[in-house]
């Protein structure tokens, strides 16, 4: 146990840094037109921004603020799970074995 605590809060850290990075990254290319590699004064204020509303939902809101966007979440992405779910088996039905 003394090792497997921070072991999981390490791990969690670098997924967490892992994800951030990515959307960073993403949002970039999306804001430069397309271009595979944005430059990194733009990630770095997609950073920036990004680390700012996340402390502002902390401070402001605190947990219910989380708790309230991450149920906001969920209920966005349910029909569009739907339509996945119904793609996914008209495409196998179609499939010829």
């Amino acid at each position: 146990m003394p090792i497997t605590a921070p072991l999981a809060i390490v791990l969690i850290v670098a997924s967490f840094i892992g994800a951030a990075n990515s959307a960073t990254y993403v949002l970039g290319m999306l804001t430069s037109g397309g271009g595979m590699n944005p430059s990194k004064k733009l990630r770095g204020f997609w950073g920036i921004a990004q680390g700012a509303v996340t402390i502002m939902l902390i401070l402001v809101g605190g947990t219910t603020a989380l708790k309230t966007l991450q149920t906001a979440s969920i209920a966005a992405a349910f029909p569009v799970m739907l339509v996945m779910c119904y793609s996914i088996y008209k495409a196998l039905s179609e499939e010829s074995v």
